[in-house]
């Protein structure tokens, strides 16, 4: 999942979004670049890291594979570098839900559940808490935390509960 700043779209491009190359933009067929003599939409069929933020977008035209990089893509300031365009619209977190099986938030990042048991879990049951303002609920599990500590008892918590994380 490449994020690259397009024309008209600042965000990841995934497997089946249509690019274009506007006339003149480079693209690569067994790294050899090609220049474009009018505007061409391509299909995104993936992408391979090559580093950090660095990506190699897989392209297919007319049944060719061509591929070119994020970061030739988005700036027109050297040598086979141009802004390409998004031709199809972006995906929403619910699209790419149903597309890849994993939940993304709001901002596109995606989220990765946890199922934390003992100290641990006590710890960020009342951070998670804390920060959503629920006093009530964080006095509660501190006391509990506090009574299972001083019996030396194994901290439960009597409701399942799932934390949601930024993948890093």
């Amino acid at each position: 999942m490449a994020k690259i700043k397009l024309e008209n779209h600042t965000g990841q491009i995934l497997k089946g979004m249509k690019v274009s190359c506007p006339a003149g933009g480079y693209y690569w067929k067994d790294d050899e670049p090609i220049k474009a003599a009018s505007r061409i939409v391509f299909e995104c069929t993936g992408n391979n890291r090559l580093g950090i933020g660095r990506y190699k977008i897989n392209l297919k035209y007319n049944g060719e594979s061509y591929h070119s990089f994020n970061y030739a893509m988005d700036d027109d300031d050297k040598q086979y570098h141009s802004i390409w365009r998004l031709e199809s619209a972006p995906l929403t977190p619910k699209d790419i839900y149903e597309l890849y099986g994993y939940k993304v938030g709001d901002n596109g990042e995606r989220l990765v559940s946890y199922k934390i048991t003992g100290r641990k879990r006590a710890m960020k049951l009342m951070k998670y808490y804390k920060e959503i303002c629920d006093l009530e609920k964080y006095k509660e599990i501190e006391a509990e935390w506090n009574d299972c500590k001083n019996k030396n008892k194994v901290f439960k918590n009597p409701l399942y509960f799932k934390i949601f994380y930024k993948s890093r």
